[in-house]
């Protein structure tokens, strides 16, 4: 990957964008982390949004003030919610579009993501 900032960088976002720009809108879900902090505590949360990619992903949840920062892992999430273990009753709106906790993380993921 190329260095942030630089020429090969701006190349490589204006190719990633523009291939988003062609993909269905669908539900991704963010994790952040801190690499920089102790063990134990470098997990900072995660999102769940609609959007194109992971830029727009990411972008949104910026937008929204519920981007924690750090680094971010993203995983498209099928339409039918199976990567959830959603309590019957739940709806992916009523987990979406805020900062989830570990708790949250726990009760509607089972406390694990499986990333392809």
């Amino acid at each position: 990957m190329p260095k942030p900032g630089s020429s090969e960088w701006y190349t490589k976002l204006a190719e990633l964008e523009a291939a988003e720009v062609q993909q269905l809108m669908g539900w991704w879900y963010l994790s952040f982390v801190d690499p920089d902090l102790p063990a134990g505590t470098r997990w900072l949360g995660a999102v769940i949004v609609i959007a194109r990619g992971i830029l727009g992903a990411t972008d949104i949840a910026s937008f929204l003030g519920i981007n924690p920062g750090g680094e971010v892992k993203a995983k498209r999430l099928s339409n039918d919610t199976k990567d959830l273990k959603l309590p019957q009753g739940t709806k992916m709106t009523d987990i979406a579009y805020k900062l989830l906790t570990m708790a949250d993380f726990e009760k509607y993921m089972g406390g694990s993501v499986k990333w392809k």
